[in-house]
């Protein structure tokens, strides 16, 4: 018994210290501003700079220490090449400094070292740095003689360059290159956190949670401008998901863009879930704030979230390739297995108002840029007929409450990425599940029956990222 009280005790003290430091967050979920077929260059990276330059004088008004911008933020335009910048190698660099001097060749990271220093916070924001082409086999792709990276800076409060960060993992991008090897950007602060940077399509990459398994990190910052697919491929469920797993804080910056299925922002407090999120396709910029040793907030959701939506825009996949089963009736245990690997799901409801189905796969999930991701999915999901399929397409409302829900699977690695998602696609509560993994990656998640979630339930999904499966055609990279 003393044993088991010691592990106790030393699991609850390595948790403590994960936490340990103290910092308030802020990311902005950003429309971007100006006319692309109307407005000069200049004029829409000047009227985004001014949205970037409230947010944060906000920001440091209620006393942030950082604050996170998206990714293409303010270069999004066609001919936004021809507005990148040779970032300098992070260190000594400060833009704001000599600003006279340095706006002739840094005019945007100037403007964006200003910022940090004028309100004393550190600033993450994405820009487009362009390097002399120097690669045999780079020519064919260069233009002007560069090259061109989608990237992460972050400056200190004093306006200095402390880290900066290629994309790894480019969703398309054929004006951009990937570096190669992939890129680490890691930068201490004097508010006690050890930072790692990565970009959007990045999320589901083996470089981002090796910031946390080989560079231990225990703050991440993601700048995304995400594209959403149902069931488990949406913004703010990769966010949460990927928090749970690595247990470390994690703040995200998304773009506002309903018109393209991306929103999606949120402030993730490792595996105790989100401390803030907004996920709410209404066309309006979002400034959150979140002290990350306040208390869990009795609702996370950003409080002018519109919460019934009838017509989200989403990535929609032409086949669905599950393994199968309908629950039926009001109790029951289901299990789908391919080899040694198996998928168990037991249920209870009150009433079974909807079809759900335990799904599981192992092999590949496609993306529209040609990459192929390696996977094992075990998922509950509320399914709906199409293509001749019962279950062909995934909805995102739904009339059944759980009174017991549990799904397992054993996995073959620890990338296990969890979440469990209610009606209208909102996070469910931490207060009413809960995950575990152990050691040999068999993987449970479950609602707490003495507080079940109240609303309706959409999806249960352990998904494990198996990434040495991945197929990444030359096509796809930079």
């Amino acid at each position: 018994r003393m044993a088991f009280v010691s592990l106790v005790s030393l699991c609850c003290l390595a948790v403590l210290l994960r936490f340990s430091y103290a910092f308030k967050a802020a990311v902005y979920e950003h429309i971007q501003q100006g006319d692309r077929l109307k407005d000069s260059a200049t004029t829409i990276i000047t009227k985004n700079l001014l949205k970037y330059q409230e947010a944060t004088r906000n920001a440091s008004l209620q006393g942030s220490d950082i604050i996170v911008f998206p990714e293409l933020g303010i270069l999004f335009f066609k001919n936004a090449l021809d507005h990148a910048e040779d970032i300098p190698e992070p260190g000594n660099v400060n833009p704001c400094q000599s600003s006279a001097h340095n706006n002739l060749s840094w005019p945007i990271l100037s403007n964006l070292s200003c910022l940090a220093r004028d309100n004393e916070i550190y600033l993450v924001a994405n820009v487009i740095d362009k390097k002399p082409c120097v690669q045999p086999n780079c020519s064919n792709r260069s233009n002007g003689g560069y090259i061109y990276y989608n990237t992460n800076v972050a400056f200190d409060r004093n306006g200095t360059l402390v880290s900066r960060y290629h994309k790894n993992h480019l969703f398309g991008e054929r004006r951009f290159h990937e570096p190669h090897p992939p890129e680490f950007a890691v930068f201490e602060t004097d508010f006690g956190a050890k930072v790692g940077m990565f970009i959007c399509f990045d999320v589901l990459f083996k470089e981002a949670s090796e910031l946390v398994t080989k560079y231990k990190v225990d703050l991440a910052i993601l700048s995304t401008w995400w594209f959403d697919e149902l069931p488990e491929w949406y913004s703010v469920s990769i966010q949460e998901s990927w928090a749970i797993r690595h247990n470390v804080t994690l703040l995200v910056s998304g773009i506002q863009k309903p018109s393209t299925g991306s929103l999606g922002s949120g402030i993730y407090r490792g595996a105790q879930g989100p401390l803030i999120y907004t996920y709410s396709p209404d066309w309006k910029e979002k400034l959150l704030v979140a002290d990350t040793d306040e208390p869990l907030p009795q609702n996370d959701r950003y409080k002018d979230d519109v919460l019934e939506v009838n017509d989200r825009v989403m990535i929609e996949h032409p086949t669905v390739d599950y393994a199968a089963v309908k629950l039926e009736g009001t109790l029951g245990e289901e299990s789908v297995c391919q080899g040694s690997y198996c998928c168990t799901v037991r249920f209870a409801v009150p009433s079974m108002n909807d079809s759900f189905f335990l799904l599981f796969k192992i092999g590949h999930e496609a993306t529209s840029v040609g990459i192929k991701l390696g996977v094992q999915e075990c998922m509950v999901a509320l399914c709906e007929p199409k293509r001749g399929l019962p279950c062909g397409r995934f909805p995102y409302t739904s009339n059944t409450t759980f009174t017991q829900l549990e799904i397992r699977a054993n996995f073959p690695v620890p990338d296990v990425f969890p979440v469990l998602v209610s009606d209208q696609l909102a996070l469910t509560s931490m207060r009413h599940w809960n995950y575990n993994i152990t050691t040999r990656h068999d993987a449970v998640l479950a609602i707490n029956e003495k507080n079940p979630p109240p609303e309706p339930l959409l999806f249960a999904v352990l998904l494990g990222r198996i990434y040495d499966n991945d197929v990444i055609p030359p096509r796809a990279r930079g």
